[in-house]
């Protein structure tokens, strides 16, 4: 099924709401090409398949649990990139 996008101020969204487990991806224009959403939490098969609606927990910060300070903290970038198969090195 197709879902136009709605623009919202400096964001886009669907014109429905997607249910938890809906599998999406987008189309631009005129092509049938189906591409994940680059801002998806979850894709279940791969940065090449489809994106899928996951639930986010709900923290209650008055539940007693305080994030941690900063003071050996390591903050890690990983590219999902380098982990596919375009985009490993031919060596």
């Amino acid at each position: 099924m197709l879902w136009p996008l709605e623009e919202h101020g400096d964001h886009w969204l669907p014109s429905r709401p997607l249910p938890v487990g809906a599998r999406y991806g987008f189309r631009l224009g005129a092509s049938d090409e189906v591409l994940a959403d680059p801002r998806s939490r979850w894709q279940p098969d791969g940065p090449d398949g489809l994106s899928e609606v996951i639930e986010i927990p709900v923290i209650d910060p008055g539940a007693g649990w305080n994030p941690p300070g900063w003071t050996g903290a390591v903050i890690y970038e990983l590219h999902v990139g380098t982990f596919s198969a375009a985009g490993a090195s031919p060596e």
